[in-house]
């Protein structure tokens, strides 16, 4: 008989270990969904992604290491839970590397002090030389779509690479 830890890769069980995020596939649907909501409704959101690949590369090396990773990143997200309103989204925008929140109805004058208030929840509740290596970039919908044409789309517009057709 095969135990859950001997199935499960390194990446399986450091997604169930992290609390409060939704699963990548869920994250991306959900972003699809407001996408086209914003479509319609004219009403902007906002995609702000933290880059944690520097906490989660720990998991690998055993032990203590990935429960010091998945202490962090729980402690991290507790931490958003409380500074994020409970319609933003949190999940895996990409899972074991990066975390999406997506702010809906928001302005863009409220852009920089949702970024000042995520910076400052950060460097509160972790480590400083944790939370400083935490990487943060925010994408606008639907202003910076249009302005950056074929780049970074990728973000707003998960759904077609998901999809994969099979005969």
């Amino acid at each position: 008989m095969f135990s859950i830890s001997e199935i499960l890769t390194p990446e399986d069980t450091f997604k169930l270990d992290v609390k409060n995020l939704i699963s990548e596939e869920s994250f991306r649907t959900l972003l699809s969904v407001e996408r086209k909501r914003t479509e319609r409704s004219g009403k902007s959101f906002m995609v702000m992604l933290l880059d944690i690949s520097f906490i989660t590369s720990k998991m690998n090396r055993g032990g203590g290491e990935k429960a010091s990773a998945v202490l962090t990143c729980n402690k991290m997200t507790q931490a958003l839970q409380a500074v994020t309103r409970d319609i933003d989204i949190k999940g895996w925008h990409e899972t074991g590397k990066s975390i999406g929140i997506l702010f809906t109805e928001i302005t863009p004058e409220g852009k920089q002090k949702i970024i000042g208030k995520i910076q400052e929840c950060l460097l509160d509740n972790l480590q400083h030389e944790v939370a400083k290596k935490i990487g943060i970039s925010c994408h606008w919908y639907p202003l910076e779509a249009a302005e950056l044409g074929s780049g970074k789309t990728e973000i707003f517009y998960p759904d077609p690479a998901q999809i994969s057709i099979k005969h």
